[in-house]
């Protein structure tokens, strides 16, 4: 909740997040770690520490994709990406916005995977990639539980015939 406020309190995070990883390095399931390092790595790019978070993000993928939470999987890779954009290497974060993309579209609807949806959305949005985003964002709406508007549907077939009777001309 920390880092999701706005603005987001990175001090407070790291703070829980490393007394969470202290306890949890002796008692805590792999998919609990996981999920502590999944927000630390989130903390460090708030932070601006794209090299650590891109790390911290690297390592809780590895760990990840041996218990296979999609959603944690689909996290992962979504802070990799941010990191990878943040320090200029935007063709290596195209691969981890489709990996997160094809987690997200393998999971079941949930408020939980419309967050991670919207912050696909999001990334795809800075990136200027405005047909991936609004695709995000309207799986993320979906996710939520918002039905599509019948109207919005019949205004897509409208467009999609005069296109087609725009190419037959």
């Amino acid at each position: 909740l920390l880092t999701r406020q706005t603005p987001p309190n990175i001090i407070s995070a790291r703070e829980q997040i490393e007394k969470a990883l202290e306890l949890l390095s002796g008692a805590g399931t792999t998919n609990d770690i996981t999920i502590a390092e999944i927000e630390l790595a989130r903390v460090e790019w708030l932070d601006g520490n794209y090299e650590k978070s891109l790390e911290i993000g690297t390592s809780a993928l590895e760990k990840v994709n041996t218990n296979g939470d999609r959603l944690q999987r689909a996290e992962a890779y979504l802070l990799i990406s941010r990191a990878q954009i943040s320090l200029g290497r935007e063709a290596e974060s195209a691969m981890n916005l489709l990996a997160a993309k094809s987690s997200l579209s393998e999971m079941e609807p949930s408020r939980q995977n419309a967050l991670a949806w919207r912050e696909l959305g999001d990334i795809y949005a800075g990136l200027g990639y405005l047909e991936d985003s609004i695709d995000a964002y309207r799986e993320a709406l979906q996710e939520a539980g918002v039905p599509a508007s019948p109207l919005a549907f019949s205004e897509f077939e409208k467009a999609k015939q005069e296109i087609g009777f725009r190419e037959l001309n």
